[in-house]
């Protein structure tokens, strides 16, 4: 209840109570006072309630805090320069490592990093140019090399050439498309670059 909601109450509750009973003139003269004073009380509540609504805009909204500029964010699946993590599923999702991408020329950048596991000798390399070539889809050149204690006997899988990562649905990654472990089978590999 704000003040003149307040005083309102007041000023309505000593005007019923004043009926309650047979007030003596010193009672109806006080019960007066009281609610002259109240009156005044509620008008210039009013008052200053109507001059802030009144006053300038400028003086009623305070300014915004200075924030530092930052460079305008690119949309999801925009392939740029700098730090990306990067996984294996084999490795971890959970520790990924990464990978640090370079502008280089005409519309291709460097890419080179790795992840290594922190509980064996695990690890995946990968070193190359990249780039774009369409809203989902990434063309890499260049080398991912693979060691997993537990695929292909241990051994490394080397991928080399032409490849491409490619993003589907919701997801933030890059997802290399030449998934089959040089093992072969039905074993696959899950190589992803993350958007950043």
């Amino acid at each position: 209840m704000n003040a003149i909601q307040f005083l309102n109450v007041s000023f309505f509750w000593i005007i019923i109570c004043s009926g309650c009973s047979n007030p003596t003139n010193n009672e109806i003269e006080e019960l007066r006072k009281q609610t002259k004073d109240l009156q005044k009380q509620i008008d210039s509540l009013k008052n200053a309630a109507s001059d802030t609504i009144s006053a300038k805009p400028d003086t009623l909204v305070a300014e915004p805090p200075a924030t530092k500029s930052q460079p305008p964010s690119q949309p999801d699946g925009q392939l740029r320069p700098g730090k990306h993590q990067f996984t294996l599923q084999w490795i971890s999702w959970d520790e990924p490592g990464s990978v640090m991408i370079q502008p280089a020329e005409d519309g291709w950048f460097s890419i080179e990093g790795q992840q290594k596991s922190r509980k064996n000798n695990d690890y995946i390399t990968i070193r190359g140019l990249i780039k774009q070539i369409s809203a989902s889809e990434l063309q890499f050149r260049g080398e991912i090399k693979s060691v997993v204690e537990t695929v292909n006997g241990g051994e490394p899988c080397v991928r080399t050439g032409t490849k491409i990562f490619k993003t589907t649905k919701n997801r933030k990654y890059w997802r290399l498309q030449d998934m089959i472990n040089c093992e072969g089978g039905m074993l696959t590999d899950y190589v992803d670059i993350y958007f950043q």
